[in-house]
């Protein structure tokens, strides 16, 4: 008996599904607005932003009391809508016709990779989305192929 494993391919979602700097920009002065925080372009964004998010929002200044709601504004401001990135959905698209295991494994919430998804034609074309996810490596580990079985929840689960 012969036993072929199938290729499974993983993405991030941020940057490499979605074309969303400019929203993760907006996301951060909207959520830092007003606690005497300069204003970021793309440049410094993308040369400060780190994770885990606390810990980056705390070196910009926010202080613990507050690190929880302003992460939630930043969420609740990159649920708005942002372009797949280029070529993208083809890339998928011919992924999925030679067969190959397609997901994607995130530290975004699992609420903004799900809206993105459904607004952008993207909802069931992984076979696994893994969304808030706390330690990559733990989650790769996890994602070892297994025959056809789809798994769609995030971890944690997403709603």
């Amino acid at each position: 008996m012969t036993v072929r494993a199938r290729l499974l391919v993983l993405f991030d979602w941020n940057g490499t599904v979605m074309d969303d700097l400019d929203r993760a920009v907006t996301a951060t002065n909207d959520a830092v607005a007003g606690r005497g925080i300069p204003t970021m372009d793309r440049a410094t964004f993308q040369n400060s932003f780190t994770l885990p998010m606390k810990d980056w929002l705390r070196g910009m200044g926010i202080a613990d009391s507050e690190v929880d709601g302003v992460e939630a504004r930043w969420n609740t401001v990159m649920e708005s809508p942002a372009p797949v990135r280029d070529g993208a959905a083809d890339m998928l698209a011919e992924l999925r016709r030679h067969g190959v295991v397609t997901g994607v494994v995130t530290a975004a919430d699992a609420a903004v990779v799900h809206n993105d998804l459904e607004r952008n034609g993207l909802a069931g074309v992984f076979d696994h989305v893994r969304a808030s996810v706390a330690d990559k490596a733990e989650c790769l580990a996890s994602l070892r192929p297994s025959g056809t079985t789809r798994s769609t929840s995030a971890t944690p689960p997403m709603t």
